[in-house]
Order: C-alpha cells, then sequence, then structure tokens
C-alpha cells in the first residue's frame, strides 16, 4: 500500500491497482456508441502499421490442390498508416473530509466513485475521437458517401422523403463493397428523431406510436445487430460555449464484429487498446491538498481499417429544420 508521504514506488506504479483496474477496463457508458463501429481489441506494442482490408480480405482463393502441389496462401490484411496508441490519463481526488480519518486509505466504494468520474471523461474523449472518423468523408471511399443537403436529394424534414430507403442504400453498398452484410449503425440524435417520427416510417410501423420506435425495432427493421444513437455531447472550451453533438447531424452505417477475436478480422474500424489498459495506479495521499489521489491511464487509439465496410450519411436533416421535428399527423 502506498504510504501517507504519498511516495509511490516503481512497483506500485507497474502493479496498479487490480480491483478498480478491473473496474476501470469493464466501465460502460450508455450513451457512448462509438465502440459499434470501432470495437476494442488489443494490442502489445505501443505503435506499428494498421492491419486494413481491401477486397483481398473477401476473395474465395483456389483451394483445390493436387498431391505435391503449392498450398494458396492468403494474408489477414495489408500494413496500412502507422498507428502510435495514445497515452491518456487523469487523476480524481477524494478529499480527506470525505473519509473519518485521513490516514487511511478510502474504501472501494469510494475508489470506484472515483475512478467512475474519470473514466467518464476519458472515454468521452474517445468517443469523440471515433465520431471524429467516422464522421469524416474522407474515411470512405467516394461511392459510400452521400449528402443527403447538397439539393439533389429530400432531407429527413421532407414529409416526402424516403429515409428508410436511405438506410437500405448505405447497407447495400458496405454489401456489395465487402460482401459483408452490414450489421451496426450510429445516428445522431436529430437524425434519430426525425427517422421515427417520418411519417413513412411510422407507416412501416402500423399502430406503433413514434415514441414506440426505439433503437431496438429499427435495428430489427433493417437486420441489424444494434443500433447506436450518438447522444453525447461536449462542452467548448469557455464557459458560456454551448454543447455540440459529437456524432453531429450523421448516420454511419458499417460492419464491425460485435465481440471480435482480434484484429486480423475486417472491420470498418478498431480501437487499439494496450494491453492492461485502462490502468488504475494505487491511491496516493498529497499532504498540501489533504486529498487520496486516484490516477487512471489509457493507452489507446482508435484506427480506421476498412474503409468500405462504412457509409456515411451527411446531413439527413436539414440544417434549418428544428432540433425537435413537429408531431405527426394523427
Amino acid at each position: 500500500m502506498t504510504t501517507i508521504t504519498g511516495m509511490m514506488s516503481p512497483a506500485d506504479a507497474r502493479v496498479g491497482d487490480p480491483v478498480l483496474t478491473n473496474f476501470a477496463q469493464g466501465w460502460k457508458q450508455a450513451r457512448f456508441v462509438g465502440s459499434l463501429l470501432f470495437p476494442s481489441v488489443t494490442v502489445f506494442v505501443s505503435g506499428g502499421k494498421v492491419i486494413e482490408f481491401d477486397k483481398s480480405a473477401f476473395r474465395r482463393y483456389a483451394t483445390r490442390r493436387t498431391a505435391g502441389s503449392d498450398v494458396a496462401e492468403m494474408s489477414f490484411g495489408y500494413e496500412g498508416k502507422p498507428y502510435a496508441v495514445e497515452n491518456h490519463a487523469l487523476d480524481a481526488s477524494v478529499p480527506s473530509e470525505y473519509i473519518r480519518d485521513a490516514s487511511i486509505v478510502p474504501g472501494i466504494d469510494l475508489g470506484m466513485r472515483a475512478v467512475q468520474r474519470v473514466m467518464g471523461s476519458l472515454t468521452l474523449g474517445l468517443e469523440a475521437d471515433q465520431a471524429q472518423i467516422a464522421s469524416n468523408p474522407a474515411s470512405y471511399p467516394a461511392s459510400n458517401v452521400v449528402n443527403l443537403s447538397d439539393g439533389s436529394h429530400k432531407t429527413w424534414d421532407d414529409p416526402t422523403a424516403d429515409p428508410a430507403l436511405s438506410i437500405e442504400t448505405g447497407i447495400e453498398a458496405v454489401r456489395a463493397s465487402t460482401g459483408m452484410v452490414a450489421n451496426v449503425m450510429v445516428m445522431g440524435p436529430k437524425s434519430y428523431r426525425y427517422f421515427k417520427n417520418h411519417p413513412r416510417v411510422l407507416d412501416r410501423f402500423r399502430g406503433i406510436s413514434a415514441e414506440s420506435v426505439t433503437a431496438q425495432r429499427i435495428a430489427a427493421m433493417f437486420d441489424l445487430e444494434q443500433v447506436g444513437i450518438g447522444y453525447a455531447v461536449e462542452a467548448g472550451p469557455h464557459d458560456d460555449d454551448p454543447f455540440s453533438d459529437i456524432w453531429g447531424n450523421n448516420v454511419v452505417i458499417g460492419y464491425a464484429p460485435q465481440g471480435s477475436l482480434g484484429l486480423e478480422e475486417p472491420s470498418f474500424g478498431y480501437t487499439y487498446t494496450m494491453n492492461g489498459h485502462p490502468f488504475v495506479t494505487p491511491p496516493a495521499w498529497i499532504a498540501k491538498r489533504r486529498s487520496w489521489i486516484y490516477g487512471v491511464n489509457f493507452e489507446r487509439a482508435a484506427v480506421l481499417t476498412g474503409q468500405s465496410a462504412g457509409y456515411l450519411i451527411q446531413n439527413p436533416v436539414a440544417s434549418a429544420a428544428p432540433a425537435v421535428p413537429p408531431a405527426p399527423a394523427a
């Protein structure tokens, strides 16, 4: 255990707090959905080349052979752009006023609450990184990007538009590009609200009100494994700055294996996570602040691995449309 002096030995730093580290590694925030498109896989080195996937990952190989002939060989993918896991770290303090005796390390409950606050911030940053990649048209082949506000399409705030067709087009584009059937979708909150209230969508859900059109029902509608709504927001650098939606006015459709066995499996993206992270250091006493400090290290990097395994719908709702759609006609 770290002493009251607050000095942490190298052994402390290496071993960490196993209970709180296990808690941090299992911590989930329901409103974060980036992991649907960027599932986490473990890496054991801090840098290298991203394993990317092109059509060769979906090619049928000539496997029939005669006795003594060479065996055909396939690779998992090819080495693409370099990556380096980013070292993110943040501390949380537990003031001595919260505990009866400042010389005693806070109980596990207070420790978990401190780590939970830190993980909320660290994973918000990861969610923003994932959304930035997925919302960038450069992350896709040109054929897998559509901007519904470019003047040649109808946006979903138009009652004559067909939002379901927009999504079906994206699902088919992923299949045609990779041979894999899209299995996940992330919708920005404004896109989701207009989709579930659209008269053509409600016509498909006959007898069901807009309030009953959930992400789970939408997933079933398109034979997707999961649909995530990107509710996460982030504040600007100044106190009077408004909050902004991290996923913006976008819909992302993709193939990403849920519960992937490793980074060799084709996917739209991955979150390369250093083995053993996130990692919680043992609590340290800071006398000047009369507080115990819990530190969390999180080495990770969101990477794009299969451009063709994704489809981006930009601006499905016109920018001038109100944030909340009008109630559908009775």
